[in-house]
């Protein structure tokens, strides 16, 4: 998807092969954050943010790379995938990322978020900011909890200064429980919101990304929008259906990680979960207009284009089927001119015809 987004006329081709831009009526606004759509790309995905103008045109309004801490070494090779998730090798910023970002990026498309791990520096991290190759929309913040006081302060001094957002980023289901105490003092010092995650950090370093939303994570969502209002940014990672979108959505989640829906359901994943959100739409958050616009209204040219072309196309197919049948290809195929094939058996000639006008009758129907 990268390499196809890259070359010069790949973007027309998956814009038009895909249409899969977001309806503007998916447009939704959170805490001041403008996003396109509801579906977003974790980590665990793209970490080195190869296919980031690809992802960009199939309906993801973010995309999280990364991440910057914990693992030395760059390399996002995947390990090993299962029906129950998969493993990145140890999954850590790379320094080229940016040429995926800086160059000609339409951000307007899509935010791209930079997930951060607990024990990187304010410093460390202001050089990595400070480059005008990179260009980040956010901060996703892993390892909240572990970072003592001076950390904390000196970090989101640090987002502050840069007026980035940030959010925490924790594990869908924590080893300890849910620390709201840790996440009130995270929204004290500027974090807008949390993305749950679908992937932890193993033991040997690697990134285990995991192919299902976990049971509690519903329930979790529900108490912190009770506890933390609307304007709380909520993220839930480990999306695999639109089935799971839309409950976790109407559970309390602005957005939702669709990483894990791309490995196992593919490019179209945003689309159809774009699309099931759709009929619930009715006012733009964002322009606070109504719009007018139909599902099917956008699309009545290519419609127009496709019938007219079928129409043509199955008035041609009836036109060869009631004269000559058979065309040139066909008899240098068979090594045989009509009359040969007529002489052949005399029933093959009207068999041919009967199945051709068949053909044309279903292009001729689908077409009008």
């Amino acid at each position: 998807m990268g390499f196809l987004a890259r070359s010069p006329l790949g973007p027309r081709v998956l814009e038009f092969f895909g249409h899969m831009r977001p309806d503007p009526r998916l447009a939704h606004r959170v805490a001041g954050l403008d996003f396109q759509s509801r579906s977003v790309i974790g980590l665990g995905l793209d970490p080195k943010g190869c296919a980031l103008d690809a992802l960009r045109r199939v309906g993801v309004s973010a995309v999280e790379v990364g991440p910057v801490g914990a693992a030395t070494n760059a390399d996002s090779r995947m390990l090993g995938r299962s029906p129950t998730g998969w493993r990145l090798a140890g999954a850590g910023f790379d320094p080229t990322i940016h040429d995926a970002i800086g160059q000609d990026s339409d951000l307007s498309l899509a935010q791209v978020w930079l997930r951060v791990e607990s024990g990187v520096s304010a410093q460390r991290l202001d050089g990595i900011l400070q480059d005008p190759g990179r260009i980040f929309s956010g901060i996703t913040l892993a390892g909240w909890e572990a970072i003592g006081g001076p950390e904390r302060d000196g970090l989101s001094r640090l987002f502050q200064e840069r007026r980035l957002p940030w959010l925490l980023s924790l594990e869908p289901h924590p080893p300890s429980g849910l620390d709201l105490a840790s996440i009130h003092d995270a929204v004290s010092r500027g974090a807008l919101g949390v993305w749950f995650r679908s992937d932890s950090r193993r033991p040997d370093g690697s990134l285990g990304v995991e192919s299902a939303v976990p049971s509690d994570l519903t329930p979790t969502l529900v108490r912190l929008r009770s506890e933390f209002g609307k304007d709380f940014v909520l993220v839930a990672g480990g999306v695999g259906s639109v089935r799971d979108a839309l409950a976790l959505r109407d559970s309390g989640a602005d957005l939702v990680g669709l990483e894990v829906g791309m490995v196992f359901s593919g490019p179209g994943l945003p689309k159809r979960v774009n699309e099931g959100m759709l009929p619930d739409k009715t006012r733009s958050p964002i322009s606070g207009r109504t719009s007018t616009e139909h599902p099917g209204s956008m699309s009545w040219t290519w419609g127009m284009i496709l019938g007219v072309a079928m129409t043509l196309g199955g008035i041609l197919a009836f036109g060869i089927a009631g004269t000559r049948v058979v065309l040139p290809y066909d008899e240098a195929f068979c090594g045989l001119d009509r009359e040969q094939l007529k002489a052949l058996n005399p029933r093959l000639l009207p068999f041919l015809s009967h199945d051709r006008i068949s053909l044309a009758g279903t292009m001729l129907s689908a077409g009008i």
